[in-house]
């Protein structure tokens, strides 16, 4: 996050629902309508080259567009990494 020169903007939590899990010891996240919402932290990032790079996207994660609602009660659309799917 150094690297990308990643700026905090606040907390947010997703509009749609996600089942989060565990794929030998890395962290998932799969569209699912089962799932939760997820809550986490939104940054500004510089280089998404070097985030890509360390979440290996496109091959273990891809970087897909989805909605959240920021602190302010705010809708905005982010990218997040999620499971890449077979």
């Amino acid at each position: 996050m150094l690297k990308a020169k990643a700026k905090l903007i606040g907390e947010v939590e997703t509009i749609n629902k996600f089942i989060i899990g565990d794929l030998n010891g890395y962290p998932i996240a799969i569209p699912s309508s089962e799932g939760g919402k997820v809550k986490g932290e939104f940054y500004e990032i510089e280089d998404l080259a070097l985030i890509d790079d360390y979440e290996d996207a496109p091959y273990l994660y891809e970087r897909v567009k989805v909605e959240v609602v920021c602190e302010n009660m705010r809708r905005c659309k982010v990218w997040m990494y999620v499971i890449k799917r077979a």
